[in-house]
């Protein structure tokens, strides 16, 4: 609509963005063939793709499209020896601090990393267990009181740090949050607020918050 708006020829844009049948069809794959792992979708892929950079960075946008997928991750191999990765984030985690983590850098919501000398399987280790250390180490620890009950909810995958790895405790917990925290921790784990999303409740105010299929299954 901006493009658009702004007088843009937006079939000749479309064209330009263009990819081949082959690319696309191998995008597909990586998608079709990934995991979710604490809120990210990551996908390795071992077969040797033509134009893998172009894949792999569309395919980890194309996984952020996912429900309660906050972050994505494609690694490849780069070359016989390199580990190449590229990650996506709506905001909610920083993927920067993630792939710094394995040597890379990059922004908020997008980033990479190369590792040489590894697997495939190492790179989808090493990956997870950057993960995990993202959601561990919170910058504001020290402020938090009770250590041993947010480090076990951390661990369980009901509470997340904030983008900038911190979690300010000091801050109000809204509806929203309580109703996640709760529907989670009721379903032992599992997030299956995608179930309740079409459930009736006669609130007016939902429709479009990120957290309805939790607050149905609430009510």
């Amino acid at each position: 609509a901006y493009l658009r708006k702004m007088g843009a020829d937006t079939v000749e844009v479309k064209r330009m963005f263009a990819t081949s049948m082959s690319a696309y069809q191998e995008r597909c794959k990586v998608v079709a063939a990934a995991q979710i792992y604490r809120h990210c979708a990551i996908c390795g892929v071992k077969e040797k793709i033509q134009e893998i950079k172009m894949v792999s960075a569309q395919a980890a946008d194309e996984l952020l499209g996912i429900e309660d997928v906050d972050a994505s991750f494609v690694f490849y191999y780069e070359s016989d020896d390199v580990v190449a990765y590229s990650a996506r984030s709506m905001g909610r985690i920083n993927v920067q601090i993630i792939m710094e983590k394995l040597g890379g850098g990059g922004h908020l919501t997008m980033a990479g990393a190369q590792t040489k000398g590894i697997t495939l399987e190492e790179g989808g280790r090493r990956l997870k267990q950057a993960i995990d250390e993202y959601y561990s180490d919170l910058t504001d620890k020290d402020e938090i009181v009770n250590k041993d009950a947010v480090s076990m909810l951390v661990a369980l995958d009901i509470i997340q740090g904030k983008p900038d790895g911190s979690y300010a405790p000091t801050e109000n917990v809204d509806r929203a949050q309580m109703a996640k925290m709760i529907s989670v921790i009721m379903n032992q784990g599992a997030d299956n607020s995608a179930l309740y999303v079409n459930s009736p409740t006669g609130l007016t105010d939902i429709a479009t918050n990120w957290a309805k299929g939790h607050i149905n299954y609430c009510y």
